[in-house]
């Protein structure tokens, strides 16, 4: 669903979605925030650490996939 949303507002690299569930449990995106706070301890690092990665490693791959996008361009 959030990749949908972040398609359908042309936001291509890096944005932090705020979801919620509803009673019936379907999921709402309530906003999108297309430049999310990169400092350490920040919602994004936050929810790269949810997923194992460290702050660095955050980065790293966030680096890594920009460069990659200038090569495709």
């Amino acid at each position: 669903m959030v990749r949908r949303a972040a398609k359908a507002l042309g936001l291509a690299f890096l944005a932090r979605f705020d979801v919620r569930l509803r009673a019936d449990g379907e999921p709402v995106v309530l906003e999108a925030n297309p430049r999310p706070s990169l400092e350490h301890g920040a919602d994004t690092a936050v929810a790269a650490a949810a997923v194992g990665w460290s702050y660095e490693e955050l980065l790293s791959r966030l680096l890594a996939d920009r460069l990659a996008a200038g090569r495709r361009s």
